[in-house]
């Protein structure tokens, strides 16, 4: 499912059954979460008090250039690591506010993916 079929989707249970409980909005922001993933090939993120790291599949990604430029602009909380994978030194006083930091991170980074001009998605 895209993005938009997805926000159809808990939409139409909004309006089909009221205010959804807390583990389904949950459940569509994971959703959410792992389309995003796949966009910009990020395998695998953890998140803690203290910030998020990022894992690419394959431990690569498609524009490489643009993403050592990405991590030059924001020297002061972002880092690449030696097992290629990205820390964010940023922590969000409430897991909404990390689900959208993240979300963000992931938006940015499809950005820089497909500046290269690569909508292919990976394989996996």
């Amino acid at each position: 499912q895209t993005l938009e079929e997805l926000t159809d989707l808990q939409q139409e249970c909004l309006d089909r059954f009221g205010n959804l409980p807390i583990e389904v909005v949950n459940l569509f922001e994971v959703v959410k979460l792992k389309q995003l993933c796949r966009q910009c090939y990020v395998e695998k993120i953890e998140a803690g008090d203290k910030g998020v790291t990022l894992a690419f599949y394959r431990k690569t990604f498609p524009n490489p250039e643009a993403l050592i430029g990405y991590v030059m602009t924001h020297k002061a909380f972002v880092r690449l690591r030696p097992d290629q994978s990205l820390a964010f030194l940023k922590a969000w006083k409430t897991p909404t506010l990390r689900v959208q930091g993240i979300t963000q991170i992931l938006m940015d980074l499809i950005t820089l993916a497909k500046e290269r001009g690569d909508n292919e998605q990976p394989r996996r």
